[in-house]
């Protein structure tokens, strides 16, 4: 093994040094998001600066013997980040950062809720129903309430009442600037999708409305209604919490600390030290000029 220790802060520095145009993210330190990891399998540093671009994000690699391509562009994936470190004892190191899945969106994460039973919860007197993507509604069962492929295992005594029919998802196509009004007024980010057209209210003669907030939840795989809210007469929030939205890191709980990204660095070596490297490790040992 090569004696190397890299730290996590000095390679977010090196990210903030590298991208020009990025912005320096202090909840990466506070939270250390990033799993950093040596191999020890050095890179010749003439092969890899002969295909260096001008940018970081590299689209393509010669392949050379014994090199994993590493820079290689995967399908529906983002091109994989490289950034040149040195450490301490000024030795280079190529890091590479996973590709982002761009394929992933909310709607995405949130649709295997269709083939799931019903998510039910029962407050007091009421049950509430939620079918994702279809309806919500209430009504009051005696007896163990609960559903199983549709079925009902209770007697519904009040007639079902319709709390709204699917109308719409939360536009995420601006992603940044609907997260910043969420954290502009300090609440916990989370999807909507709003239900209308109701039942009519006898209490203000208007249709019944709905509005369903899922948030991440890594502590239950799967999801359920967490809880419903009534802040004006018939008009309703359900609370939905899932695993799956934690997927995304803007919907993790700033209290919650996401997993580590993981980055893998490379020793970056010269014609010499390569040499040696290879003379070494055939005999079983390092030699010092190749000790990092």
């Amino acid at each position: 093994m090569l004696g190397v220790r890299v730290y996590a802060v000095l390679l977010i520095t090196g990210f903030l040094c590298v991208y020009g145009d990025s912005q320096f993210d202090f909840d990466e330190i506070k939270y250390g998001i990033y799993g950093v990891s040596i191999n020890s399998e050095p890179l010749l540093r003439r092969e890899v600066e002969a295909d260096w671009r001008t940018t970081i994000e590299v689209r393509s690699y010669k392949q050379s013997p014994g090199l994993e391509r590493p820079l290689d562009l995967q399908n529906g994936l983002s091109p994989t980040k490289h950034v040149r470190l040195s450490n301490k004892n000024n030795v280079e190191f190529l890091c590479s950062v996973p590709p982002i899945d761009l394929r992933k969106n909310v709607t995405d994460l949130l649709e295997f809720l269709r083939i799931l039973s019903l998510h039910l919860k029962t407050v007091g007197w009421w049950t509430y129903e939620l079918c994702y993507g279809r309806y919500a509604r209430q009504y009051h069962v005696e007896g163990k309430c609960s559903i199983f492929y549709r079925h009902y295992y209770g007697k519904v005594v009040e007639p079902f009442m319709l709390l709204g029919r699917y109308a719409s998802d939360l536009d995420w196509e601006n992603a940044a600037e609907v997260a910043s009004k969420f954290q502009s007024s300090k609440q916990t980010l989370y999807h909507s999708q709003i239900y209308e057209n109701g039942t009519i209210c006898d209490l203000n003669n208007q249709f019944r409305r709905t509005e369903v907030r899922f948030y991440c939840d890594n502590d239950f795989q799967g999801a359920y209604l967490y809880s419903v809210d009534e802040p004006v007469s018939c008009q309703y929030i359900f609370n939905v919490h899932t695993s799956t939205l934690c997927q995304l890191k803007m919907f993790t709980p700033m209290e919650s600390k996401p997993s580590p990204v993981g980055i893998e660095c490379r020793p970056l070596l010269d014609d010499e030290q390569y040499k040696a490297f290879q003379g070494s490790s055939r005999h079983g040992k390092y030699d010092d000029k190749v000790r990092v």
